[in-house]
């Protein structure tokens, strides 16, 4: 099995497994909202870049359900950004390593998409 493979699998089963602690703790209610405690699939993000106090939103979306490019609103949960944040919460820092440049961000807001 390829080393991106594994990467895959273990961020995946990662995943549900925290999804599925999260759906069995929720309680029936009427109440509807658009919060969510912690980044998901198809969650908008709005993140702080620490040094520049630059605020950015970003869609995390699977990048096999889409059939254009990604632009700058969107990020793959594939992606380096897409993989920092996911399953984050509001307030954690986040440090993301990507082709051109490291960056840590703090998680301002995450609501459902």
């Amino acid at each position: 099995m390829s080393a991106e493979r594994l990467e895959f699998e273990t961020l995946i089963e990662y995943y549900i497994s925290n999804i599925d602690k999260y759906i069995r703790k929720l309680k029936k209610t009427d109440k509807v909202s658009t919060d969510c405690p912690f980044v998901i699939i198809n969650s908008i993000v709005e993140v702080e870049d620490i040094n520049s106090k630059e605020v950015e939103r970003f869609k995390i979306v699977s990048p096999f359900l889409t059939t254009s490019p990604l632009d700058g609103d969107f990020a793959s949960y594939l992606s380096p950004i897409g993989k920092s944040l996911l399953l984050k919460k509001v307030g954690d820092h986040v440090f993301v390593e990507t082709p051109m440049e490291n960056i840590e961000y703090e998680v301002k807001t995450i609501e459902l998409g």
